[in-house]
């Protein structure tokens, strides 16, 4: 393109993200084919754009039901370590996996030491996202079946950490280590217990006092006990450990009893933090199993139960779940729905609102590109009301109604249409302190509203 044509000079003053790489990526790869891609981003340097290209490029593939490119694109990458491991991460959430030859050749690379992971994650995250990586990769092998004590002796050489310090706020950033610590148990089919995750310093903290204790214990006790049944559970049916459909049905109902009775530690908390998880983890159970009717009744039920709604980025979740699965197309158009009537009903900026729209847009459209458009209309709708940039542009339009008084005569009609425009921007402000209310009123002042 023009970009390579320039000297060294001027593209210093011209830089190219991922994110543009990623567009003439994909315009190579529906223009020409597999091959085209690969050739395309393995002449990149660094090598690990290919993986952060890639990262860019999978999702939206999976999002519109092209598998058949990925697999192309997986049989074209000739071993590139880095496309391989964006391919993986792109299909786990969906739980599908790539190839078995691709999987080993990940393994081989984690085994020989050589770090590929610390190249393609930030240096302040590389603990927590190579742990992340290095878990996928295991669920992939145990998805083909591969020996279970190499699996082991891989995580353990990873050395996932232990919970030293602990807020509710971190409860996200401990996804990875609920993930390895219980695929290391149950692989060698061990229980896992809540203390088992704490350091020395936080189990020293636990066991200091079992009646009045601080704040930190008694939030880790209350999150990693409500959630902890649930990693245990998803990885026991992952590996295998649990047969028959009544044995899951107990299972579930014994996880919703151990979650409550550890959620009561807390007074006050807000449930979505831990809700979230359970979600996600339960709907893959059922998925995972190709589980019967009666127990996504079962899911949808705990589901109304709760005080406050999910997430809306858990129900995208959700739905984008069931729209890769066999048999729960249809729930999709339910958890869309009730997205958006969350977000409709929701106070938030523009931007963030129409992003929401187009999640839903990415989920419905492989099940129904009609109700896709519809959702997608809703999106067009909002910025066209504001645009994108709501605020800017409110800004701007307050400094114009500044210079349009500057003749001094009163502009009732103006005064009136201003009015009306600052509560369609108001709709779209997060919150009440990030409103301009103070050169709202005093732009609403110069056009000369009459008292």
């Amino acid at each position: 393109g023009n970009w390579s044509r320039l000297s060294d000079k001027e593209r210093k003053d011209h830089v190219v993200e991922n994110v543009d790489i990623s567009e003439m990526a994909i315009a190579t790869l529906l223009l020409e084919d597999a091959k085209s891609y690969v050739a395309y981003i393995k002449r990149w340097r660094p090598a690990d754009i290919a993986y952060h290209v890639s990262s860019i490029v999978f999702p939206k593939l999976v999002d519109h039901g092209r598998f058949d490119l990925l697999d192309e694109i997986e049989a074209a990458s000739e071993g590139d370590i880095y496309i391989q491991l964006a391919l993986l991460e792109a299909l786990a959430p969906v739980l599908r996996y790539p190839s078995i030859a691709t999987v080993t050749s990940l393994i081989a690379e984690l085994a020989a030491g050589t770090g590929f992971l610390d190249s393609v994650v930030p240096r302040h995250a590389l603990g927590r996202q190579n742990l992340f990586s290095v878990v996928q990769i295991v669920q992939a092998a145990i998805h083909h079946g591969i020996a279970h004590s190499e699996l082991v002796d891989l995580l353990r050489k990873c050395n996932p950490p232990l919970v030293e310090h602990y807020s509710i706020h971190q409860i996200d950033e401990q996804f990875s280590l609920f993930r390895a610590h219980s695929l290391m148990a149950a692989l060698e089919k061990q229980k896992l217990n809540v203390v088992d995750l704490a350091g020395p310093k936080l189990r020293q903290k636990i066991e200091k006092d079992t009646q009045s204790r601080e704040r930190e214990v008694v939030e880790f006790l209350g999150d990693f006990g409500e959630l902890l049944p649930w990693h245990n559970l998803w990885c026991d049916v992952f590996i295998g450990n649990i047969g028959a459909a009544d044995t899951l049905a107990e299972k579930i109902e014994a996880c919703l009893e151990e979650s409550q009775r550890a959620s009561r530690r807390l007074y006050y908390r807000d449930e979505r933090h831990t809700s979230k998880w359970i979600a996600q983890l339960w709907m893959q159970i059922l998925m995972k199993v190709d589980a019967g009717e009666d127990f996504f009744r079962r899911f949808e039920e705990w589901r109304g139960s709760l005080e406050q709604p999910l997430f809306t980025p858990t129900l995208v979740r959700l739905a984008r779940l069931c729209a890769n699965s066999r048999s729960r197309k249809d729930d999709v158009f339910l958890y869309a729905k009730d997205t958006f009537d969350l977000i409709d009903s929701e106070r938030m900026d523009a931007e963030e609102k129409i992003d929401v729209y187009l999640s839903i847009v990415r989920v419905v459209i492989t099940v129904d590109i009609h109700e896709a458009a519809y959702y997608f209309d809703q999106a067009v709708e909002v910025a066209g009301k504001t645009g994108e940039e709501n605020l800017s542009r409110w800004s701007s339009i307050i400094e114009l109604a500044r210079c349009a008084s500057s003749n001094g005569k009163w502009r009732p009609e103006l005064a009136y249409s201003l009015a009306r425009s600052a509560e369609v921007t108001y709709e779209y402000v997060v919150r009440d302190k990030h409103f301009p209310w103070r050169s709202t009123a005093r732009a609403l002042a110069y056009v000369r509203l009459p008292r």
